[in-house]
């Protein structure tokens, strides 16, 4: 079985079962159909009933899996960033007015040099800013968290792709944000002098 916090998600061979517990079948339904309109990539849709969609597989590592193996060796995630910057600079345009908002890194497969996202339960009205300062927040804080490594790969790819997006008061209460949705999400406290962003 795939991890999943809030539905069922099997993997049959080429096949991914996802059968909906909580959460709305149809809003992953117009997700796909939007990234496709827009030839984005995603998975394909294979049959779909009232509660549950089948998938074509995605095979990759996620974004996750790099993080973890990079710092471990201590080489550049810039690249795989990169990736994720791309991807989501496709995604916006598609879904105008729309964030993904679960940016978990566990989300994004890497797939011959780009990415290509799972999972839109959790799809919502938003901004790209709000899905940028909540993947600098989920970097930070998977374990071991706020390391000297994720700070300075997370500070480099900032700095070259949206630092100068907004104002740093602004980047300060967007980050504050997407810190106080990561805490609820998770039932924890963590806190942020986010300066290392801009240093």
């Amino acid at each position: 079985m795939i991890a999943s916090k809030r539905n069922r998600v099997i993997k049959e061979g080429n096949r991914v079962i996802k059968t909906f517990i909580v959460g709305d079948i149809n809003q992953e339904l117009f997700v796909y159909k939007k990234l496709k309109n827009a030839n984005v990539d995603c998975a394909d849709i294979i049959t779909v009933d009232e509660t549950t969609l089948v998938l074509s597989y995605i095979p990759g590592k996620t974004l996750l899996e790099y993080l973890i193996e990079c710092e471990k060796s201590q080489q550049s995630m810039q690249t795989y960033f990169q990736y994720w910057t791309d991807y989501m600079k496709k995604f916006h345009q598609a879904m105008n007015g729309f964030r993904f908002s679960d940016v978990n890194y566990a989300n994004f497969i890497v797939v011959e040099h780009k990415i290509i996202a799972v999972d839109f339960e959790n799809v919502e009205t938003g901004t790209m800013i709000q899905d940028v300062a909540a993947f600098i927040c989920y970097g930070l804080f998977y374990k071991p968290i706020a390391t000297k490594y994720k700070k300075n790969q997370l500070s480099i790819w900032f700095k070259q792709n949206y630092s100068q997006t907004q104002s740093k008061e602004k980047w300060f209460a967007s980050l504050e944000y997407a810190l106080f949705e990561l805490n609820k999400r998770r039932n924890t406290e963590y806190e942020m002098d986010w300066n290392f962003l801009f240093d």
